[in-house]
């Protein structure tokens, strides 16, 4: 069930069309809407993701410091920004705010590594069964489905 019009209009333009490969996906997103302009669609590689697990620790993200303040119940959204601030909305069409870390309730160790050092690898069993797919996949994708790194 979409939850909202862009999740909507998305799953209209795919509905009931062939989808083979992820850039597929990228096509039927950015032609879902094209007025007054097209969704800005990101293409993700391994490489964009970072492991933040070790950078930084807060202890808490209660926007409020005293008794009757917001609290963590009452956030909307979370954004981390790359600078390391936290910020936080109450509502949604409110502006983001920035959250009040207390003292010593966070440790910031570092820069984030990458999370994957190179694209993962496909089980034998599933790159198996995408090469039997290859059947009903028009011929011109069949190189895609070839060079999927697998054990």
């Amino acid at each position: 069930m979409e939850v909202d019009s862009v999740h909507h209009t998305i799953e209209q333009k795919i509905k009931n069309k062939a989808i083979y490969s992820p850039s597929d996906y990228v096509r039927f997103f950015r032609e879902a809407k094209l007025h007054p302009s097209p969704y800005k669609v990101n293409y993700l590689e391994h490489s964009f993701f970072q492991n933040y697990s070790d950078v930084c620790a807060v202890k808490t993200i209660r926007p409020g410091k005293k008794a009757g303040d917001p609290q963590v119940v009452d956030i909307r959204g979370l954004k981390y920004s790359p600078d390391g601030q936290i910020l936080f909305k109450l509502g949604h069409d409110e502006d983001w705010k920035k959250l009040f870390v207390r003292g010593n309730s966070s440790t910031v160790i570092g820069d984030p590594i990458p999370l994957l050092t190179a694209q993962k690898k496909l089980t034998a069993a599933k790159y198996t069964h995408l090469q039997q797919l290859k059947m009903v996949i028009p011929k011109d994708l069949h190189t895609f489905y070839d060079l999927l790194p697998h054990d």
